[in-house]
């Protein structure tokens, strides 16, 4: 066509791989007023989120499933199975919209 054309992908992955089960594909960004490795406050004009940079972004229909409420601290932990745990605690779940088995974190 002689234009620029764009395919969605079902699912994103470096790896080519789709999440199994009960994983999630997260997905990780910067706020507005970070630059870099520099994070200058802790609010995201942006996305509507104020004071705390500690929040997992979820779709509330992902919540419902399986039974989140908002600001509930959660764990998210790597599904790569190489014997080293990565983790992080202490998420505050914070609805958004996302598309589905998807989460967003800073």
């Amino acid at each position: 066509s002689g234009r620029a054309e764009f395919t969605a992908p079902e699912r994103l992955s470096s790896l080519g791989q789709s999440p199994k089960g009960e994983e999630l594909t997260l997905v990780t960004l910067r706020s507005n007023d970070q630059f870099n490795t520099t994070v200058y406050g802790n609010s995201d004009r942006l996305r509507g989120i104020e004071g705390a940079r500690d929040v997992l972004l979820i779709n509330p229909e992902e919540m419902a499933r399986r039974g989140l409420s908002e600001e509930q601290p959660v764990t998210v932990e790597c599904a790569l199975d190489d014997g080293v745990p990565r983790m992080v605690h202490g998420l505050k779940v914070t609805a958004y919209d996302l598309p589905d088995a998807c989460v967003v974190a800073y």
